[in-house]
């Protein structure tokens, strides 16, 4: 008998033992992700990702999903190692998300469902209180107002006042202010830069109250990233993907990839540029042309660039759609299969959250 009492309290005592080991194990798999500690600073080129959008806010990862054949369509935030939808509304291709700022989402909705329509409603969502709000609407014949829309470093977004050229809605925390005068473009010396519609190849400036432009060959589809050591024109989708503006106004090419088609990401921290590329070739089959891989690809990969000397350094053969950054260290990639994986700035994965 005291053999039989022995052997049940030791057998007590593993299974203690092996509970309280594997309650540890659940919880460091469960704090893997670590969205708690990182930043909800809002930072200019986390608004300007493609594919999934993420922002943080009180240490809660929140993200929305467009037009996708892994997630439906929606307001969603990570409740521990998984997305749960936000029930806000049914979301339908009527909004238009626009982009996250300080604790809120901004959409817009198109009442008639035509995209290019000048009929056109702005609402804040917060995602603290989990409310929409309407704030502004549009009526106008001015059929390309969507594309004025833009928000400053501080996370101000700028909607313009129609018939009032430079004239502009400023939205923070929720709140629409009354119109005031602001130019849409970077400052770099004594120059304002900014990209002008129906211009692909070109990089207006004004200097001394004079305009003027900077030619870029091969560029397409321009987006400018002011950094401290200049403004980089990302052009996303081709081969010539970046060139940087100095302050001197030289302008130097900081990547190019030679192919048909590309696929990238880029992100900024202090001096340095994150950025990704996955690069396709094209083979025509029955008369159409299809996007391929190229064999033996050594371009295509994860880089950390050096703004200040221009040095590209491959740390990762992983590609990325999209790339944020919460703070120092905190780099969050998304995956063309919508995957979003927590990394640090050496592109070491710390886990993967899958759709």
């Amino acid at each position: 008998m005291n053999y039989l009492k022995r052997f049940l309290a030791g057998l007590m005592i593993l299974m203690v033992f092996l509970t309280v080991g594997c309650g540890d194990n659940i919880s460091d798999y469960e704090n893997n992700i670590p969205v708690s500690v990182y930043s909800d600073a809002f930072t200019l080129y986390n608004n300007k990702q493609d594919s999934l959008q993420l922002c943080v806010f009180n240490g809660v990862l929140y993200c929305w999903t467009g037009i996708s054949v892994y997630r439906e369509r929606g307001l969603y935030y990570l409740n521990g190692k998984n997305l749960t939808r936000i029930e806000l509304n049914d979301f339908s291709d009527n909004w238009v998300f626009w982009g996250f700022s300080r604790g809120y989402a901004y959409f817009l909705y198109y009442p008639d469902g035509v995209k290019t329509s000048s009929d056109m409603q702005i609402y804040s969502y917060s995602l603290e209180h989990k409310t929409m709000e309407f704030l502004l609407s549009y009526s106008s014949e001015d059929q390309h107002v969507s594309r004025k829309l833009f928000f400053a470093a501080d996370g101000t977004l700028y909607c313009p006042e129609v018939g009032c050229e430079n004239y502009y809605y400023p939205i923070l925390d929720g709140k629409i202010g009354e119109p005031i005068s602001v130019q849409n473009e970077y400052q770099l010396g004594d120059r304002g830069y900014r990209t002008v519609y129906g211009f692909p190849t070109r990089i207006q400036y004004t200097e001394h109250n004079q305009d003027d432009f900077i030619e870029l060959p091969g560029a397409r589809d321009r987006l400018l990233l002011p950094t401290n050591d200049g403004i980089i024109v990302y052009n996303k989708g081709y081969e010539h993907l970046l060139y940087l503006i100095h302050p001197d106004g030289d302008v130097g090419e900081l990547f190019y990839a030679p192919c048909y088609k590309s696929v990238s990401a880029i992100n900024v921290y202090e001096d340095y540029a994150f950025f990704s590329v996955k690069r396709y070739d094209v083979v025509t089959i029955l008369g159409f042309d299809t996007r391929t891989n190229y064999s033996n690809d050594t371009i295509s990969g994860s880089y950390r660039i050096d703004l200040k000397t221009g040095a590209l350094q491959k740390c990762s053969e992983d590609t990325y759609c999209s790339l944020y950054i919460f703070g120092d260290n905190n780099l969050v990639g998304v995956t063309e299969q919508d995957e979003i994986v927590f990394m640090d700035f050496d592109y070491q994965i710390i886990d993967t959250l899958k759709p």
